[in-house]
Order: structure tokens, then sequence, then C-alpha cells
């Protein structure tokens, strides 16, 4: 009898981070998760759920695994916004709630 043991590394939770802002009230977003051992899935999601394109995106594979990196620009208003990476059937989600100035 022979047993195969499949190990699936599940990276870091992804981090959200603000890059900045400019005068036409945009917030510039920056979402992150390292140490997957295949290339996982990174979306953002609006509060109802829904996907929003990312900008730009960056994949690195390094001896910790994979890490991916994406970046997004969004109107600076009331709202909660998701970002999710997956890989296989495992998710990872944060929220950043942004509110508003006026």
């Amino acid at each position: 009898m022979f047993f195969i043991l499949v190990s699936v590394a599940v990276g870091s939770p992804p981090l959200i981070t603000v890059d900045g802002f400019d005068h036409s009230e945009r917030l510039h977003l920056q979402c992150e998760s390292k140490g997957w051992d295949s290339e996982p899935v990174l979306e953002w999601l609006n509060s109802e759920g829904v996907s929003l394109n990312s900008e730009t995106t960056e994949v690195q594979r390094n001896t910790d695994g994979f890490s991916v990196k994406h970046t997004i620009t969004v109107h600076h208003r009331a709202d909660k916004i998701h970002c999710r990476v997956k890989l296989r059937r495992h998710m990872l989600d944060t929220m950043i709630v942004i509110s508003s100035m006026y």
C-alpha cells in the first residue's frame, strides 16, 4: 500500500495598503499576499461583491513560494473594498472601509 501526501501551502492573508490619493478624490490601493505553493488568484470586490479590475498585477516566485500584488484606484467615498486571494478550495479575504470626509 502506498500513500501520497499532498501538501498545500496556504499563503498569507491579503494585506491592503493605501499608496496615496490624488486631487480628484481617488485612492490608490495595493493588495499583496505571499507564500503560496502555486500561483493564486487575487481579486478586488466592491461592497456588493462585484469584481473590480486591477490596474497592475505582479506575480513573483521565489524560495518562499508565489507572491501576488494588485493595485487599483477607487473614488474616495464611503464604501467597503475587499481583496480576496484564492487557490483551489482555500480563500482569504481582507476588507478596507473607506469613509467619506464630506
